[in-house]
């Protein structure tokens, strides 16, 4: 089965988006990283609630646990993207 949970779906402000894994023996964990080109796009598309987890439909059915909150970094430095 593949679900697609790395879609923009329309997000302006969204720059990209990285999906990694990591086996756990029993279990795979996943983090989920979108980075936005500021704070300020991330409140426009999210709200107030900006720091509420948002699943795809039917995602928590494939999941033993997920996390209800999401943490925001601001990056400082970015080789790849020099002047």
């Amino acid at each position: 089965m593949r679900i697609v949970i790395m879609g923009s779906g329309g997000l302006g402000g969204l720059f990209c988006g990285l999906l990694a894994r990591r086996d756990l023996g029993d279990e795979i964990e996943f983090v989920v990283q979108r980075i936005f080109q500021s704070m300020e796009a991330v409140r426009a598309i999210f709200g107030d609630k900006y720091e509420a987890a948002v699943l795809i439909p039917g995602a928590e059915k494939l999941l033993s646990r997920h996390d209800e909150r999401c943490i925001h970094f601001e990056i400082v430095d970015d080789p790849s993207r020099s002047q």
